[in-house]
């Protein structure tokens, strides 16, 4: 029997076509698993800005009921500053919430749950204030001890602990489901290159390039949105939501917190007679040295200009703290070369003992560190000792 034979541009153009089939019908699946894998990501991205907008609104009727309780204690107007900012914020950030939960049936539900303890909360602590005005402080007080105001905070606090914690795990999810999708379009481009290896090759060359460049985008976007560009520290955003999770945790633990703000004594003097950039390698010496002298459990953060935090979870001995900023006060003795001799002004605050809040606490550290200013600077002013003597006075040298 006579054996049939093809002619070779029939066989290539057979396996080209074979391959062109193949390399189309994994191009299709691919862009779907791709499709599927913006959706996954926006969907990520989605539900860790909703519980962003949603911390942000807990954090400010805690901030709100921090404010009274200052002007309770005290009776001074001062206080009412806080709680103003945060009752007006509280709305905004409420309807910004809702809206973003549009979509999310679970999560919108949740809020609306949420909503009539807020208002409960926000009118206590404004009957509160009123009556602290107008009767004093006994008859304010009573009002506090019937709990009313406590059991309305306490469930703002269950329903944003569920709804942050169903964010979360449905954040997570997103995330496996990303990765999911990633190594399925990675399967089916190895399946494609079993009939096209050459063009599929090209396409997943392209692909992990992309995915590649992507990720390492992703990553520096992350960083530079949380870190200082100049010093590389953390900048002030990363640290105020870090230090809102700190505090967060030290009020469940029991715990305590000492916050240090620095700022940079006669630091103008460098700019103006060594010029910006002799100032910002002045920064970049001081941040490294301030890095190098903190422990592993500590964070620094630059807030801008020369102004710099740190905060030391669990700090309970201010002599220790004392003797950590005398120390960062000694590394700028010895400044590089062609820069004017530079000090620093620290003030020390505790949490709980000076304030229970975040924005408290920072108020109270930067008073400190202005008394510092005003007592002669290059020195050390603990909040509570500014506040006992109504003015700057240094605590001793720790040892």
């Amino acid at each position: 029997m006579k054996r049939t034979s093809f002619p070779l541009e029939a066989k290539l153009l057979a396996a080209f076509v074979v391959s062109a089939v193949g390399l189309l019908v994994a191009v299709a699946f691919a862009a779907r698993e791709g499709t599927a894998y913006l959706d996954a990501d926006r969907q990520g991205d989605h539900l860790r800005d909703l519980d962003h907008a949603i911390t942000s609104l807990y954090l400010s009727v805690r901030a709100a009921e921090s404010g009274q309780r200052g002007y309770l204690l005290t009776g001074r107007e001062r206080y009412l500053i806080p709680y103003a900012i945060a009752t007006n914020e509280v709305a905004r950030q409420f309807a910004d919430a809702r809206s973003m939960a549009a979509s999310d049936a679970s999560t919108a539900a949740a809020l609306d749950a949420m909503h009539p303890h807020i208002s409960a909360k926000l009118a206590e602590l404004a009957e509160v204030i009123e009556v602290r005005k107008r009767d004093g402080f006994d008859a304010a007080q009573q009002i506090v001890l019937t709990d009313r105001g406590a059991d309305e905070i306490r469930a703002v606090r269950l329903h944003w602990e569920n709804i942050h914690a169903d964010l979360n795990a449905r954040a997570t999810a997103s995330q496996f489901n990303l990765r999911d999708h990633f190594d399925d379009t990675l399967r089916l481009l190895v399946a494609g290159a079993a009939l096209a290896l050459l063009l599929l090759g090209i396409v997943y060359t392209a692909m992990a390039s992309e995915v590649g460049e992507r990720t390492r985008l992703g990553e520096r976007m992350r960083r530079e949105a949380d870190h200082d560009e100049l010093t590389q520290l953390p900048n002030r955003r990363f640290f105020s939501q870090w230090l809102g999770y700190a505090l967060a945790q030290a009020r469940r633990e029991g715990s305590t917190l000492g916050l240090l703000c620095i700022d940079i004594d006669d630091f103008k003097a460098v700019n103006d007679s060594a010029g910006h950039e002799a100032g910002d390698a002045l920064l970049v010496e001081i941040a490294r040295r301030f890095e190098s002298l903190k422990r592993d459990s500590d964070v620094l953060a630059r807030l801008g200009g020369d102004e710099f935090v740190l905060a030391a979870a669990g700090a309970t001995d201010g002599r220790e703290l004392a003797q950590l900023a005398h120390r960062l006060i000694d590394a700028l003795s010895s400044p590089p070369v062609s820069a004017p001799l530079v000090g620093a002004s620290i003030g020390i605050a505790f949490y709980p003992d000076d304030a229970d809040d975040a924005q408290s606490l920072f108020a109270s550290a930067d008073a400190a560190m202005y008394a510092a200013k005003r007592a002669g600077k290059n020195r050390v002013v603990f909040h509570a000792v500014a506040e006992i003597a109504g003015d700057a006075h240094e605590r001793p040298r720790a040892g």
